[in-house]
């Protein structure tokens, strides 16, 4: 068994810069989802049972964002190189997300797919920035 290491990062600086990432996120997708919408027409989320629309745009964005600033938080506290191993996470975890749209939804053309997948990119490259490259 291996003992918790001290965590050196600021949570309170960490997640405020989640949230950061999460929103400008959020606004990014949802011009995305609003500029392409004609899209998304008759798009169902089959989870839901219910028509494709923004909320789960913005919802999934800064939840996205603030679960990557959890994860280095935990990171932080239990390993020894936080900051590499939550890249290799975030890279995980985008290709564990990348086939959502694919099976998630139906009927949603190449389009809608193509404009989901970026988003996932956008959640993921800003949490990035805000979390690992922003000081």
């Amino acid at each position: 068994m291996t003992q918790a290491t001290t965590a050196n990062m600021n949570s309170t600086k960490v997640m405020i810069n989640a949230l950061i990432a999460g929103v400008i996120a959020a606004v990014i997708n949802a011009i995305l989802f609003l500029v392409f919408s004609s899209s998304f027409e008759g798009v169902i989320a089959t989870q839901m049972g219910q028509e494709f629309n923004i909320i789960p745009v913005i919802a999934v964005s800064i939840i996205g964002a603030l679960g990557g600033g959890v994860a280095l938080l935990g990171l932080d506290r239990f390993t020894g190189n936080p900051v590499r191993n939550w890249g290799i996470l975030a890279i995980v975890v985008l290709l564990f997300f990348a086939p959502q749209p694919f099976f998630g939804l139906s009927g949603a053309n190449t389009t809608a797919i193509l404009i989901l997948e970026i988003m996932h990119i956008v959640v993921a490259g800003l949490a990035y920035y805000f979390l690992i490259m922003r000081d």
